[in-house]
């Protein structure tokens, strides 16, 4: 199984793999890429004990549940997070679990569709370069259908998000505060507010 852009968040099993249990990963392959998988209780990823273990045949390397092919958000390190191609690594100092999502709401797209779009200062925003992602058309867009790409930061080039929804509002918000009515003089006349 691909995963391309997924989000897997907030997930409660009873005993393990509250994201994905992948009963057995050695045969069973799920590859995932661009996609969150954070806050799943009892952890992100799992597979059966048994495939846990190396056999100690020479062949036979650990098994992780979701084999990461970049560009990928772990909260944990329970799935096999790949060091160089991955832009979070639980194993890093510093290293914030929080995707930082806002609540389900409807973004746009379909009727109905609830997406959580990551908050500014999200680590999802702006952290793939298209260059190293799909060229496939129907990856060039988000969830609902807007293009990849988008300024979410508001800083430099629009890079893609990780996850299934592309932040593309980061333009400046401009606001004022309402004046109260006052006499303004213009030259030798006045006008009113």
């Amino acid at each position: 199984m691909n995963l391309l852009g997924v989000q897997v968040t907030g997930n409660i099993a009873s005993a393990s793999g509250g994201g994905i249990y992948n009963y057995d990963s050695k045969y069973d392959v799920v590859e995932t890429r661009m996609s969150v998988w954070a806050g799943n209780l009892p952890q992100n990823c799992r597979d059966k004990q048994d495939s846990d273990e190396n056999t100690g045949d020479p062949d036979d390397e650990e098994q992780f549940p979701v084999d990461s092919k970049g560009q990928n958000f772990f909260s944990d390190d329970t799935c096999e997070a790949d060091e160089d191609n991955d832009d979070s690594n639980p194993g890093d100092p510093g290293f914030n679990p929080d995707p930082q999502l806002e609540a389900p709401a409807f973004n746009g797209g379909m009727p109905g569709l609830l997406t959580q779009k990551p908050a500014i200062g999200s680590p999802l925003v702006d952290k793939v370069d298209p260059n190293n992602a799909s060229q496939d058309p129907e990856d060039q867009v988000d969830v609902r259908g807007l293009p990849r790409g988008q300024n979410g930061t508001g800083f430099g080039a629009g890079l893609w998000d990780i996850g299934p929804f592309e932040r593309d509002d980061a333009a400046p918000e401009f606001s004022s505060l309402p004046v109260p009515d006052a006499t303004i003089s213009v030259g030798s006349g006045q006008v009113n507010t």
